[in-house]
């Protein structure tokens, strides 16, 4: 369907952004419900930082790709720290999960994405490391 590789960034850049703005939206709607229950507008509040964060290295990476800046350094240390922040935030959930335990099944998303981040940064070191291997064969 997207053939061109410039289309499918444009389309993940969009769906990333309307991810964050939801992400904003939605953190910032908790807050009304501070009365009823401030347990979980800070469970809310509490991963907003290492979600945003995610999605701003996430923006980071893409704009890469884009440049052509596949096999970096840049790259890699952008999925180290997207495994970072979600296993941070698995942690939390984790934590959280002892007031609810529907937090226990996030946490296991979050730290299985984090996981899942950390195999592709080695992925990606090796493959770094392959091709400056590379680079410098003549």
């Amino acid at each position: 369907m997207w053939q061109e590789s410039s289309k499918s960034l444009r389309l993940s850049r969009y769906l990333l952004i309307a991810a964050m703005i939801g992400w904003v939206l939605a953190v910032a709607a908790m807050w009304r419900l501070w009365s009823v229950d401030k347990v979980y507008v800070l469970i809310y509040a509490a991963n907003f930082l290492p979600v945003f964060l995610i999605f701003q290295a996430m923006l980071k990476f893409l704009d890469n790709i884009r440049l052509g800046e596949i096999f970096c350094e840049d790259n890699v240390e952008l999925l180290r720290k997207v495994s970072w922040y979600a296993l941070f935030s698995g942690i939390f959930l984790l934590l959280a999960s002892l007031y609810q335990p529907i937090f226990l099944v996030c946490a296991g998303v979050v730290g299985f994405y984090g996981l899942l981040m950390r195999v592709i940064k080695n992925m990606l070191s090796e493959a770094n490391l392959i091709k400056e291997e590379n680079d410098y064969t003549i």
